[in-house]
């Protein structure tokens, strides 16, 4: 780590193995606070698939800390398949893999990158300046 450097995993108290996982961090992206409070005080623990979605409904947070939150999740949390949606059933109905979470986190990102990007494009091309 460089000095002067913090990144999302140093907040994390532990190593994480498996359910013995600290997301404690995964509170400050609820967006009531009282319901962040609530949830910490009973010690409710999240999946990573209601982690994903809080990290990215949060509106406190930047998409830069977003992306971080998503990036420590798919290196410390377990992996899920996503069996939810139309896509999800039509791949089981097929005998087709459904996607994982990880894979699915990782498009989702680079998604999001890229409409930045053509955003923010300034070449003569754009329609937006």
């Amino acid at each position: 780590m460089k000095m002067g450097v913090h990144t999302l995993a140093d907040k994390v108290r532990r190593p994480c193995r498996g359910a013995d996982c600290d997301m404690s961090f995964i509170y400050a992206f609820i967006n009531s606070e009282d319901v962040a409070r609530h949830c910490r005080e009973i010690g409710h623990r999240f999946t990573p698939i209601q982690s994903a979605y809080l990290i990215d409904h949060s509106y406190r947070h930047t998409l830069g800390e977003k992306h971080r939150a998503f990036q420590w999740g798919t290196e410390h949390m377990q992996d899920e398949e996503m069996l939810f949606g139309s896509e999800g059933r039509a791949a089981v109905r097929e005998g087709r893999k459904p996607e994982t979470l990880h894979c699915f986190l990782q498009k989702y990102m680079h998604l999001q990158n890229q409409c930045l990007d053509e955003f923010f494009d300034v070449s003569e091309s754009c329609v937006y300046k």
